[in-house]
């Protein structure tokens, strides 16, 4: 007596849990970096190697890609009035930096006021570089914040961000003082691994 051949395909997910979230501690720098979307338990650097662990195993955490999609990364600076109460206007923004793709620049106002600027990389080859990002003259405020973030998932490290803002009179509203280039504190990031 001959058995048909028996095929079985089926197919499975693993349930997403938000509630994950890493923090990596820069212990020269006293510099917290934060994970979201990150289910382990636990990670740690073996040798060159950065491992993540949960109830399903122990995972390596490299590669550009997390299961042939783009990891998203970006990071936020808290808000800032460059130690100067007036309302002001930020004309330009300078990045040195270095990317193998595009990044995005969100400025924003203290009343919530976003401008997205769009930063192509000037050199192929990933090497640091620096560009300058026209803001304008049409959003003030007293309180600024600034978002960077890649595209595609792209990999990129900054070196310096600085800001040229113009401060406003109290009263008027005219300028006062063209104040100059303010920096913003140095970050490096590199989706898909643990900057630590």
């Amino acid at each position: 007596m001959e058995l048909p051949i028996f095929y079985v395909y089926g197919t499975g997910a693993v349930p997403y849990r938000e509630e994950h979230l890493g923090i990596c501690m820069e212990l020269s720098l006293l510099a917290p970096t934060q994970y979201s979307n990150y289910n382990f338990d636990a990670m740690c650097k073996f040798g060159d190697v950065y491992l993540g662990c949960n109830e399903l195993g122990v995972f390596s955490l490299d590669g550009d890609t997390d299961s042939n999609i783009h990891i998203d990364a970006f990071f936020e600076l808290s808000l800032t009035d460059f130690g100067v109460p007036n309302q002001k206007r930020i004309r330009k923004v300078y990045l040195g930096y270095e990317a193998s793709g595009s990044l995005v620049l969100e400025v924003k106002d203290d009343d919530n006021n976003v401008r997205r600027f769009t930063i192509t990389a000037a050199l192929d080859n990933q090497r640091q570089h620096g560009v300058r990002v026209p803001v304008g003259r049409d959003g003030k405020g007293r309180y600024w914040a600034f978002r960077l973030e890649n595209v595609e998932g792209c990999d990129f490290s900054v070196d310096s961000m600085d800001a040229l803002i113009t401060v406003l009179s109290r009263k008027s509203g005219k300028t006062m003082t063209n104040v100059g280039r303010m920096r913003l504190p140095s970050l490096t990031i590199r989706p898909g691994i643990i900057n630590g």
